[in-house]
């Protein structure tokens, strides 16, 4: 009986480091930010509220944190609850920008939009993103409100938009606009008109339903020409679920980037250090420091790089590049590097 238990785990362990991004996203190519501007993983202390992190405009609505499927999220428990970064008191967008998050809608909402997304522009008007389970319409603030959307893929018609996480990813470039849901990018509108200068999430739970939900948020700018310069490459965009060395499917993108670097110079070898921040015990950092760079070290050799090129190794929170005093701080210190060693 004991060998057999030591067996289980012995395979169960090997399965999880073994782990790897589901083929369908090979083709996704959304470029993330690298530096952090706001982000929130709702992983709160006990004197901290939502209103700590999060403005509610208008004065109305209401949020809370929930536990759902084991894990923090964001719950919008009112309707007319507008929430916006407190990042923007005094702060405006940039240029370049992008925005992330996974929202989770019930099926008794039916053609209603779950969270809707809404850029306040320089010349206060205001852009609208609104996924629905039949589609995703973006309302342009342009002199005639233009209107512009796409159809959901197959799998996400009839119920297949509910009841479970969904990805979303925006990208803006200037006055150009990128939407993605989950691997599947649905829009590419070459003028949005106007420029965004702020940022709020809409949700409104109607009476009687279940809430809306809404976890890993990242407002991110900053998007490197170049990998490699100096021998390294350092980034925040290889990304894992909380507190776990599993891959989350958004990472194939600079994956794939560090593949081709090694397709194009093949007698290079690597080093991968894994990084976290300082929450819980360094010895638990340690070791899932160690889990992650070993994951992304499977998945580029799952992509077809000899395991040979390829070190992983784990630091924990022993190298901040930030002072861990603050989410974004604590995301930036949350990174994934590549060094060249030969």
């Amino acid at each position: 009986m004991k060998r057999i238990s030591f067996l289980l785990i012995l395979f169960l362990s090997i399965a999880v480091s073994a782990q790897t991004i589901d083929k369908a996203y090979l083709n996704y190519d959304f470029q993330a930010g690298e530096k952090t501007l706001f982000e929130d993983k709702f992983n709160y202390s006990a004197n901290e509220k939502v209103a700590t992190f999060w403005e509610f405009l208008d004065g109305g609505g209401a949020a809370t944190i929930q536990q759902f499927e084991g894990e923090n999220v964001l719950s919008f428990d009112a309707f007319y609850t507008r929430l916006r970064p407190k990042l923007f008191a005094n702060k405006l967008l940039p240029e370049d920008f992008s925005v992330e998050y996974d929202a989770w809608l019930s099926e008794e909402y039916d053609a209603s939009a779950g969270i809707t997304v809404v850029f306040y522009t320089t010349n206060d008007k205001e852009l609208h993103i609104d996924p629905t389970k039949e589609r995703i319409s973006v309302f342009l603030p342009s002199s005639d409100n233009k209107n512009v959307g796409k159809d959901n893929p197959p799998p996400y018609l009839d119920d297949g938009f509910f009841n479970r996480w969904l990805h979303f990813s925006i990208a803006v470039h200037k006055r150009q606009m990128k939407i993605y849901l989950d691997q599947y990018k649905m829009l590419e509108i070459q003028n949005i008109f106007e420029t965004p200068k702020t940022m709020a999430l809409w949700g409104d739970r109607q009476s009687g339903k279940p809430s809306i939900k809404l976890k890993n948020f990242r407002l991110a700018t900053g998007f490197p020409t170049a990998i490699f310069e100096n021998g390294k490459f350092v980034t925040r965009n290889i990304k894992f679920d909380v507190n776990k060395a599993v891959l989350k499917p958004e990472s194939i993108v600079t994956i794939k980037q560090v593949k081709d670097y090694l397709d194009k110079n093949p007698t290079i070898k690597l080093e991968i250090g894994g990084h976290t921040d300082n929450d819980g015990s360094g010895a638990d950092n340690q070791k899932l420091s160690e889990q992650r760079a070993e994951a992304v070290k499977n998945q580029l050799v799952n992509l077809g790089i000899k395991s040979d090129r390829i070190t992983a190794k784990g630091y924990g929170e022993a190298v901040p590049i930030d002072k861990n005093t603050t989410a974004e701080a604590k995301a930036n210190n949350r990174r994934v590097e590549f060094i060249v060693i030969k």
